[in-house]
């Protein structure tokens, strides 16, 4: 189930948009939205990789990317979680942007937070993710999706 507008206003207001590359934290580099362009898991064209370098990105097609991106993250999940489709859409929302972040593979080693969300208890989960060295790093997006993942609502 594709992301929400409400939810995609949300990641895009922790992702911060950029029309030009520009290095991230891991000294990747990105363009957008945080559309990570090493790794380019969209598997974009590379005349469109190309044009990145050369004019930048437009603020509708960094969106459309960010969107392509959380729904590849979500049927990740889906087969990676066998509770992830049982999962309420705002639960899902804070995995797909975790996930987003810290991509798949970065989100599943958090073994006990996700063990927690499948027996149902949010308020411990949202509490053990932001014991996280993630958590340190991106502050006020960590606090956020705890909040989320422990009221249910995105604010």
């Amino acid at each position: 189930m594709p992301i929400t507008q409400e939810q995609c206003e949300n990641l895009k207001k922790h992702e911060g948009f950029r029309s030009k590359v520009y290095k991230c934290t891991a000294g990747k580099d990105t363009i957008g939205y945080g559309y990570n362009i090493n790794s380019n898991t969209l598997r974009l064209p590379a005349n469109e990789i190309k044009s990145f370098y050369d004019v930048g990105i437009s603020v509708v097609r960094a969106e459309q990317l960010l969107k392509q991106c959380c729904n590849q993250v979500e049927s990740s999940l889906s087969k990676e979680l066998d509770f992830y489709d049982n999962l309420d859409l705002n639960t899902r929302y804070v995995l797909i942007n975790m996930g987003f972040n810290l991509g798949v593979q970065g989100l599943l080693g958090f073994k006990t937070t996700l063990g927690l969300i499948k027996q149902g208890k949010y308020n411990e989960a949202s509490v053990q993710m932001l014991k996280s060295k993630w958590a340190e790093q991106v502050k006020g997006r960590a606090t956020e999706l705890s909040t989320i993942l422990r009221t249910g609502k995105i604010r």
